[in-house]
């Protein structure tokens, strides 16, 4: 795997950091914040942040602080196309393995 410095990686339990460096064959080491990672973890990388968008995820853009969520195919394509064109900026994303993670699950009657 050929990941360079500055690029955005997605690891597999949905967390998205900017890739550091190798500290050796196996592990990697990531900002922000620091932490280290297995090369088997990363799901996608890419240089630009919205390569690692998925479906499910909610991203925060610069623009009055608005909160997407990217709930089908088609509004993905319809952010990162807005994004391209510099009509906003990501600001933040959780994505929807984080919130899985987190999720409360309201059962009535138990």
């Amino acid at each position: 795997m050929e990941i360079e410095a500055k690029e955005w990686v997605r690891l597999k339990d949905g967390r998205i950091r900017q890739f550091k460096q190798y500290i050796n064959n196996e592990d990697i080491e990531l900002t922000r914040p620091y932490n280290t990672a297995k090369v088997k973890d990363i799901a996608k990388h890419s240089k630009n942040i919205i390569d690692l968008i998925e479906v499910g995820d909610l991203i925060k853009t610069n623009e009055e602080k608005t909160i997407i969520h990217i709930y089908d195919i088609d509004m993905l394509e319809a952010v990162k196309e807005d994004i391209e064109e510099g009509h906003f900026t990501i600001e933040s994303i959780v994505t929807h393995e984080q919130m899985a993670s987190i999720e409360y699950k309201v059962e009535e009657g138990k």
